[in-house]
């Protein structure tokens, strides 16, 4: 299995760096980056919301860090939007790393940006799911909405974000509405994590929903 964790080393040929929260995130902003032509950007994974503080305190001393020109943080806003921001800017300060700059905003030369976004956004509690779940159709939401409400006079549904897509994923939903030639839609794997549907392709990655990951993204 690969190793999707941080070990204090930027790849030749990088000159960013994407810290994100665990082995899905690598994979789907991996995707994403991908699909965005920025090979140059590096994804990895801290471990969990807790861990962006060490990792960054540690940073100045990972090998080719000299090469480091854009800094990327992403973490879910949880139940806290304001302080999940407010844990991002603190663990930029304790590195003694420069103040996080708003997407679009140029930085002098050679000087490291620092960028940081939190999930789903515009102050929102919740998850990358959460983001996702705003993709589905009106039809495919209320559908999976009613096999939940169903399931919750049985047992408790917790993470109700989570528990939505991936129900939607445990369908094998069709990737970007294409088919096989034969008009019969082509289906992804049933039952993918969020980081394999996007290597799949599942996530419309031109939607309005992402258009701000998509902008934090394009200037790593």
């Amino acid at each position: 299995m690969p190793n999707y964790r941080w070990n204090n080393e930027l790849p030749e040929g990088k000159s960013s760096l994407l810290l994100v929260e665990g082995p899905d995130d690598v994979r789907f902003f991996g995707a994403f980056l991908s699909y965005l032509d920025k090979d140059h950007a590096q994804v990895s994974a801290v471990g969990n919301k807790h861990e962006f503080r060490r990792v960054l305190r540690s940073l100045n001393k990972a090998r080719n860090f000299d090469r480091l020109r854009s800094l990327g943080m992403i973490r879910d806003a949880d139940d806290n939007p304001q302080g999940a921001l407010d844990s991002l800017r603190n663990a930029v300060a304790a590195a003694n790393l420069p103040e996080p700059r708003d997407v679009g905003v140029q930085a002098e030369p050679e000087q490291i940006t620092v960028y940081m976004e939190i999930v789903p956004g515009s102050g929102q509690p919740g998850c990358i799911e959460t983001m996702l779940w705003e993709l589905l159709s009106v039809s495919e939401r209320d559908c999976i909405d009613g096999y939940l409400e169903c399931m919750s006079s049985l047992c408790r549904v917790r993470h109700i974000d989570k528990s939505r897509l991936y129900a939607y994923l445990a369908a094998g939903p069709d990737p970007n509405g294409h088919s096989d030639g034969n008009r019969v839609p082509r289906r992804a794997k049933e039952g993918l994590r969020l980081g394999e549907a996007a290597e799949k392709g599942v996530w419309d990655w031109e939607s309005p929903v992402l258009r701000r990951i998509k902008e934090f993204l394009e200037v790593l």
